[in-house]
């Protein structure tokens, strides 16, 4: 009887350490933060645990702790360039912590740059609605399908635009950048978000010139190609600096 009282107790010690270990692991990992994140000239696709799809591009980090993530609410941390699809949820939230500002949405698909090499941080949006605030001003702004907001990292104020260009939302995802009557400065611009690289044109009287066309996301080269065989130019590449010259006669 001694004999069988000693095995209950000892197994009830052994089931209560257990109990112990678990909850303090589950504690543990619930601790823990998933990060993803790309270098120069890379790109990577995470999904998160609801369903929602996010696109790194260069230089571009995403945060999120286990345990936060799904519950009241989804919480991430975001640095870089990214595309979002949203999965929808009324009752949680999606807020992103950003360089100078958070970003709360229940369920879209947006474009989303901040930097803190760059003079504003940018939101395109294509889908559903988007609700901005300024870390520095706490100004709030709400943004709808089509309109492109800024914010000024120095003012922290934020400008919002209507009737922006949201074709290259879906292309970046294709592997293709679109342009319809964009202007050369436009179309540089959107290259060295993409790529990753600072591009100096020498002669600045074409950069109001217009492009229609579209570039591969995948070879700096080929894209510098096509815009250099349209304007006469030629390209020079020195590290992450790239030069378009005027062809020499």
């Amino acid at each position: 009887m001694k004999c069988i009282v000693g095995l209950a107790a000892a197994s009830i010690i052994l089931l209560i350490g257990f109990s112990i270990y678990y909850h303090s692991e589950l504690q543990r990992i619930k601790k823990e933060q998933i990060i993803t994140y790309t270098r120069m000239g890379e790109r990577a696709t995470t999904i998160l645990p609801d369903g929602t799809e996010v696109i790194l591009y260069n230089n571009s980090k995403l945060i999120h702790t286990i345990g936060d993530y799904n519950e009241s609410e989804r919480h991430i941390e975001f640095s870089g360039i990214g595309y979002f699809a949203v999965t929808k949820d009324n009752h949680r939230p999606f807020l992103i912590d950003t360089y100078g500002l958070k970003v709360k949405v229940t369920g879209t698909k947006f474009m989303l740059k901040s930097c803190k090499n760059r003079e504003y941080g940018e939101l395109l949006l294509a889908q559903g609605s988007v609700e901005l605030e300024s870390d520095l001003t706490h100004q709030k702004v709400k943004v709808k399908p089509g309109q492109r907001a800024l914010l000024e990292y120095r003012t922290g104020l934020f400008q919002v635009m209507s009737n922006a260009d949201t074709e290259n939302i879906d292309s970046w995802q294709s592997g293709m950048l679109s342009f319809t009557q964009k202007t050369l400065s436009i179309v540089l611009s959107t290259t060295e978000d993409y790529y990753g690289v600072k591009i100096i044109l020498e002669d600045s009287s074409l950069l109001s010139d217009r492009f229609t066309g579209t570039l591969p996301t995948n070879d700096l080269s080929q894209s510098l190609r096509i815009i250099s065989e349209a304007y006469g130019l030629r390209f020079v590449i020195n590290g992450q600096n790239v030069t378009l010259q005027k062809k020499h006669k």
